[in-house]
């Protein structure tokens, strides 16, 4: 599944578990008639600290396909 996953150390050599940031849902909505993620691009991390991402959505209704920015500020 294409998606973006976070981790926080707690340790020198340990990792909390992934938390997913912006990605697909498990089970896409079928003819819910929703906007939902169907796709996601190569994450860009700044200098500042923001995550940049892009997302491919998709709305059911329409069944049209559109694209979007996400940032995400890093919490350090």
């Amino acid at each position: 599944m294409l998606a973006v996953w976070v981790c926080r150390g707690i340790g020198e050599n340990t990792w909390s578990e992934p938390t997913k940031v912006v990605g697909p849902p498990i089970d896409p909505p079928a003819n819910s008639g929703r906007l939902f993620t169907v796709g996601v691009g190569e994450a860009t991390l700044t200098t500042s600290g923001t995550l940049y991402v892009v997302v491919l959505f998709f709305d059911a209704a329409t069944e049209a396909f559109d694209l979007d920015i996400v940032r995400i500020p890093v919490r350090r």
